[in-house]
């Protein structure tokens, strides 16, 4: 395991994750590469310390061909207190249990944002924030942007970008088809069985978008149709009106030219509906004094 050079260039605004890239105050990042089980048995650790650059590598010896995350960050902050001088010896049992217990729990959220399959904006950082008096450290893991920089936040869909390049990759897939569309087409040729308790009845609801122009003229309404089915409890009374079938014309579209006679029921156990184009036609034809091209279609 060794120290790598890895400079970023500072943010405009050092604040949230881009405090990362910060040199304020002797600010520096040791970031562990842990992605993937390097070919030379090499762990890089990834640092903008130009005073760490020269430290000779630290050896270990693991029982296990691949080891697990935990050993590894064990010997990461075992390096990282053996090359640093500003925190003594005293002090370091004191704060490696706690360290060692942030990263993990950094590094299983890294895995679970980067793994998630959610298109959102949810960004989760790379590292965790270590003060010590008046020196501050940045200790986390190394995940690379296309531009070779290490990333200060990860996202969804393995989605990572430093501070120069977080906007582009925040893409946002295709709009259903049901966001694209309003409530009337998404209600359009749609049937539905409800009960009601409290009314002791049962009924089928359906609805038809119709538009259309015919002879020139436009012809639409948003038809709403119920057909009942007799009572849930055969015991009690059924609270409706006398009509077994109950047709309206829906008020969040303006019908025009279309009335409640031009309606037709198909299908009572499928709660089909259906328009009279026939009628609409003769009575628009009458309307505008079309008479001779209706006699010529009828023949």
């Amino acid at each position: 395991m060794e120290f790598v050079e890895c400079d970023a260039t500072q943010a405009n605004r050092s604040v949230g994750a881009n405090a990362l890239y910060s040199k304020n105050k002797g600010n520096t990042y040791f970031l562990l590469d842990v992605n993937g089980l390097p070919s030379d048995n090499s762990w890089n650790i990834m640092t903008n310390n130009y005073r760490f650059y020269n430290k000779n590598p630290y050896s270990f010896i693991s029982d296990k061909e691949a080891p697990n995350d935990r050993f590894l960050i064990s010997k990461f902050l075992t390096y990282f207190f053996r090359s640093q001088n500003v925190i003594p010896s005293s002090k370091r049992n004191y704060y490696f249990n706690r360290i060692r217990q942030l990263l993990i729990i950094q590094r299983k959220a890294l895995d679970s944002r980067l793994n998630s399959k959610h298109w959102n904006d949810r960004k989760t950082k790379t590292f965790i924030k270590f003060s010590y008096k008046h020196t501050t450290f940045y200790l986390g893991f190394y995940e690379m942007c296309p531009c070779k920089r290490p990333a200060a936040v990860v996202q969804s869909n393995g989605r990572i970008g430093c501070h120069m390049h977080q906007r582009e990759i925040i893409t946002k897939p295709p709009k259903a088809l049901s966001a694209r569309l309003d409530h009337r087409q998404l209600n359009s040729n749609k049937s539905k069985f409800v009960k009601s308790n409290r009314r002791n009845v049962q009924y089928i609801k359906s609805s038809l978008l119709y538009e259309e122009e015919i002879l020139g003229v436009p012809v639409q309404g948003l038809i709403v149709a119920k057909i009942f089915n007799g009572k849930i409890n055969p015991k009690k009374l059924m609270k409706k009106d006398n009509d077994d079938i109950q047709i309206r014309l829906s008020r969040h579209m303006k019908a025009r030219n279309l009335g409640i006679n031009d309606i037709e029921i198909i299908d009572k156990e499928c709660g089909t509906i259906g328009i009279k184009r026939d009628q609409i036609y003769d009575r628009l034809a009458r309307s505008s004094g079309k008479e001779d091209e209706l006699k010529y279609t009828c023949l």
